[in-house]
């Protein structure tokens, strides 16, 4: 049967209907290579794009994180999916701009500080003290790579002293005091 088709299907005709479809997949191809793929960008913050594939990993980890942190009480009817994916947008682009802006003012994480976090989370403590193997075995069994596990950690430390810098300044006028007083 299949013969019979392609016994058929000879001549100019055919060879221009190939060429009319082929024509716009090698342009398609063409650009996808140019644009780098196919992992569409939801937001670009400073020189940083946010891609489709590291918002859906965010979303997903923050959804698992949700879901454990009710428990039993988490009832996925009422649970708003767009309002979700709108908020962790918006905290991933929060937290694009302020590791760009501490980065550009200068925030680093020693390798100090890193370690006296390390040694201070429990999971990573064996009989109250760190122990660098459970460390190692607790990243190898996220299949998470030991430097870039540091890297997003020097991260979150930087943008927490950019925070702590920020609360730290922050004061309230006596006209504040009084007004939050008087609304008691």
């Amino acid at each position: 049967m299949l013969q019979s088709i392609r016994d058929r299907l000879t001549g100019p005709l055919v060879w221009f209907v190939v060429g009319l479809i082929a024509i716009p997949f090698a342009f398609w191809g063409i650009d996808s290579f140019n644009t780098g793929g196919g992992d569409p960008v939801m937001a670009e913050v400073g020189d940083q794009k946010i891609t489709q594939n590291e918002f859906s990993r965010a979303y997903e980890q923050r959804y698992q994180q949700y879901r454990s942190l009710l428990g039993e009480n988490f009832r996925a009817d009422l649970f708003d999916e767009n309002q979700f994916r709108r908020l962790t947008l918006d905290d991933m682009v929060q937290e694009s701009a302020l590791r760009q802006f501490a980065r550009a003012s200068g925030y680093r994480a020693s390798d100090a500080v890193l370690r006296d976090y390390l040694v201070s989370i429990p999971a990573f403590q064996k009989d109250g003290r760190f122990s660098a193997e459970t460390y190692r075995e607790l990243l190898q069994r996220q299949n998470l790579p030991v430097d870039r596990y540091e890297a997003q950690l020097r991260e979150s430390l930087v943008i927490d002293q950019l925070r702590g810098a920020v609360q730290d300044t922050s004061f309230a006028t006596e006209q504040d005091v009084c007004t939050s007083i008087d609304s008691t």
